[in-house]
């Protein structure tokens, strides 16, 4: 009987070991860093950037804040689309009252997404139907009549992706290993950056020309990014938060024929900073560039002052506090 005792605990610690504090030691993706500050209601939050990492390589809350005197915060993922960003407001919207959101329009042209960055931008979320959500719309290539809830199907049905799901968030080993503070002091790192990432390389001189003499190019908005859209701006709709659609400057010049539908229908705010000539490019220089579509360090803070300027005469128009 004691054997089997023994037995039993040591199965029980080896599990706890294994599932809880293994993982802690291994740093997780910036990413999913994120939705610790989300969660941690103690850090105000009135402004939300969103979108794919053109927007968390451009703002900068800690350059903006003091200049527009509200708390914003960076829940910019790599590769987000607007279903992720759809879910992750939806998420966001359990603990959060947000004033106003910032979203990058790179995300509703954003298609085939790497199921890596699927799995970062949800690591870190609350299990949950939402979630769950979240992840088989992403990975569903299917049509706007296929989108998946699982509120209306067994658990049993999805196993495989919702296991996988879980098993490759538990144990994303390919990050660093955490020094025995940072393992203490979950919150640090997200605090300091509050979503931003600084991207110190700066793309090569020859580069940035060809770049700069490159023709534009006209994408479009695919039919199931048009319903989560649409159901996206509904959402901040519903719960009375102003949305500005943004076009960051990048050297990969681009136009997408739907927008000025969305904006006129929804009287939806766009902020266009799109270079469209060299004269638009004077106040830039390559070293402000890490390559064709983000920013360098230099660049970012360049850009965060920028916006935040303009950002500033539309709160003027808008009291929130």
């Amino acid at each position: 009987m004691k054997t089997k005792f023994l037995k039993i605990f040591i199965f029980i610690f080896i599990f706890s070991f294994m599932f809880y504090w293994i993982p802690r030691i291994f740093d997780k993706h910036r990413d999913a860093r994120n939705w610790e500050y989300i969660y941690n209601t103690d850090y105000n939050i009135d402004i939300l950037f969103m979108g794919s990492s053109l927007i968390f390589t451009s703002l900068n809350p800690y350059v903006i804040d003091p200049i527009i005197k509200y708390d914003s915060f960076n829940l910019g993922s790599s590769g987000q689309n607007i279903i992720q960003a759809y879910y992750n407001l939806v998420e966001v919207l359990k603990y959060r009252k947000i004033e106003l959101i910032i979203l990058d329009v790179n995300t509703i042209i954003t298609e085939d997404v790497k199921v890596g960055y699927i799995y970062n931008n949800l690591s870190g979320m609350h299990f949950s139907e939402n979630k769950i959500n979240s992840f088989l719309n992403s990975i569903n290539r299917n049509s706007i009549s296929d989108v998946i809830d699982a509120s209306k199907f067994s658990m049993f049905e999805e196993w495989g992706s919702i296991a996988s799901l879980l098993i490759k968030e538990k144990f994303n080993w390919k990050n660093d290993i955490k020094s025995f503070s940072e393992i203490l002091n979950e919150y640090g790192s997200i605090i300091d950056t509050r979503g931003f990432f600084k991207r110190e390389k700066y793309i090569l001189l020859d580069d940035y020309n060809k770049a700069k003499d490159k023709k534009s190019v006209s994408r479009n908005i695919s039919l199931k990014n048009q319903k989560f859209f649409e159901d996206f701006i509904n959402l901040c709709n519903e719960n009375t938060i102003d949305l500005i659609l943004l076009q960051i400057p990048v050297l990969e010049k681009r136009t997408i024929k739907e927008i000025d539908f969305y904006t006129d229908k929804y009287n939806t705010p766009y902020y266009n900073f799109s270079f469209k000539n060299d004269k638009d490019y004077y106040n830039y220089k390559y070293e402000d560039f890490s390559d064709e579509v983000h920013f360098s360090a230099n660049g970012s803070e360049k850009f965060s002052i920028v916006f935040a300027d303009s950002l500033n005469k539309f709160l003027n128009y808008k009291k929130y506090k």
